[in-house]
């Protein structure tokens, strides 16, 4: 606590001892505290400006192409469209960043900037002259990997600036211990003088300084919840404050880079589940044309109207979370139109118990596994087959079932699923399970890590397969709530 007297100070406990050796002390104290406040000072600084840098990778990895993609889709004017103004406010933030040996770093990365510009610029001029929207696409593409270059160069940029703090923080270290060390030697100096009191002096403050050291060697080891102990002595409680305040802030940085990371494997999931297989779209609009030029309207209807309902579910107004009685809407409309293309090789029941219709879910869970066991168990087999999709309630939970009448999963093939899905990599499970152009590999890693990326939980989708075919099922709590609920 601060202020307890000038006895609890460093001066009050050796003004008896001279003023000479009194004066030496505290002009060392003094240039103590100034190296400590210019670090604190320098620390702030710091602290800002990776903030600040960390704060522009969504602006450029995300924001800019979907502010070009909102455009491109027709959704708003480029008189509306803020991707250049977002470029111009990155490259003030830049600006303002560069001094010294960073000018080089922050001038290549202006350089790209320019670049993201100079496609913003073509994808303007190509909506203005009616040029394909596949081509204005396809620089979109180019804008967003040079987006995702500009991200790699600002963490380069940062973890080159952390290993210069670093280094500057050790340096003042090495001051700090070099006043300590001229501190011992005037209390050697002393020693001739009065030996009693100098031992009673290095013996106070040196418990108080191996308290600070055994801190910061928590904080060297990763201990960041480690604080500080209150000091005794009042020329160390700002010291100690401060150093509690680095940790502080430097624990709720990494806490925020976890955020983001969090944040950010959200939004590729989204990615991933916003994604519509063209081959679907495609065949579906030939069935619709197959069935017109045949007279066939009412199938026309059917079909059209499954269409619908299937996009409508799946867009869903850009929620997360639908009850399971539209679920099981989408994956009829889904069902009954491969039904049309696929007609007597595919046959499908869908019963989802009455009393959990009104239940909330998280969208677009069951649709990737049928696609799954429709491509991968009905279509290989000879003579067709048969798809069941059951949900029921156990208890606080709710079970859902997808079994296909198939081929099943060769035993090495079906571990190797299990092994790339347990492991929560998406890149694993992508190449160990199907590829990139696999409806296995897509759906059901997406299903898998949504399930526990939303609902926490450490266990996705199980899969049992033999001869008789395979079964995808997956466990979700009861009761949740939607966004409207929530």
């Amino acid at each position: 606590m601060r202020g307890t007297g000038k006895a609890n100070s460093i001066e009050g406990r050796i003004n008896g001892n001279g003023r000479i050796f009194t004066g030496a002390l505290i002009a060392f104290l003094v240039l103590n505290l100034i190296l400590m406040f210019l670090s604190e000072a320098n620390y702030g600084r710091f602290v800002r400006r990776i903030e600040a840098i960390s704060s522009l990778k969504p602006v450029i990895y995300e924001q800019i192409a979907d502010e070009v993609w909102e455009v491109i889709a027709g959704r708003k004017s480029f008189s509306a469209c803020q991707a250049g103004q977002m470029i111009d406010d990155v490259n003030a933030t830049l600006t303002s960043m560069g001094d010294g040996a960073e000018d080089t770093e922050v001038m290549v990365i202006l350089r790209a900037m320019e670049t993201m510009r100079s496609y913003v610029r073509k994808i303007e001029d190509n909506m203005a002259s009616g040029v394909r929207v596949a081509e204005s696409e396809g620089l979109l593409n180019d804008l967003r990997d040079v987006g995702s270059l500009v991200r790699d160069m600002l963490e380069d940029y940062i973890a080159k600036q952390i290993t210069r703090e670093a280094d500057k923080n050790q340096q003042a270290r090495m001051r700090f211990i070099g006043c300590c060390a001229g501190e011992v030697l005037l209390w050697s100096v002393f020693h001739f003088y009065s030996r009693r009191a100098t031992r009673n002096l290095a013996d106070y403050i040196g418990s108080q300084i191996r308290q600070l050291e055994t801190f910061a060697g928590k904080l060297a080891d990763g201990q960041l919840d480690a604080r500080a102990p209150a000091m005794q002595t009042q020329e160390l409680e700002p010291l100690t404050e401060s150093l509690n305040v680095m940790a502080e802030r430097l624990n709720g940085v990494i806490a925020q880079s976890k955020l983001e990371q969090e944040n950010l494997k959200k939004a590729e999931l989204r990615l991933l589940q916003a994604q519509i297989n063209p081959h679907f779209l495609y065949n579906t609009l030939d069935a619709i044309v197959w069935q017109a030029e045949a007279n066939n309207s009412a199938e026309v209807i059917s079909i059209t109207r499954a269409l619908s309902d299937f996009f409508r579910i799946s867009l869903s107004s850009g929620k997360e979370w639908i009850t399971i009685e539209q679920e099981r809407k989408h994956l009829e409309g889904y069902l009954s139109i491969q039904k049309v293309r696929y007609r007597d090789i595919l046959n499908y029941t869908i019963e989802i118990d009455d009393g959990i219709k009104n239940e909330i879910m998280l969208k677009l869970l069951l649709q990737p596994l049928v696609e799954n066991a429709l491509y991968h168990g009905i279509k290989p087999k000879r003579g067709g087959g048969s798809i069941s999709v059951k949900g029921i309630r156990e208890g606080n939970e709710l079970v859902f079932s997808v079994h296909d009448t198939g081929n099943g999963i060769p035993g090495d093939r079906l571990e190797e699923i299990r092994s790339a899905l347990k492991n929560d990599g998406m890149q694993i499970a992508n190449e160990k399970i199907g590829g990139s152009g696999s409806g296995s590999g897509f759906g059901l890693k997406n299903v898998d890590m949504r399930i526990r990326l939303y609902y926490g939980k450490s266990e996705g989708i199980s899969i049992e397969s033999d001869e008789t075919g395979t079964t995808v099922s997956f466990r979700l709590p009861a009761g949740m709530k939607g966004e409207e609920d929530a």
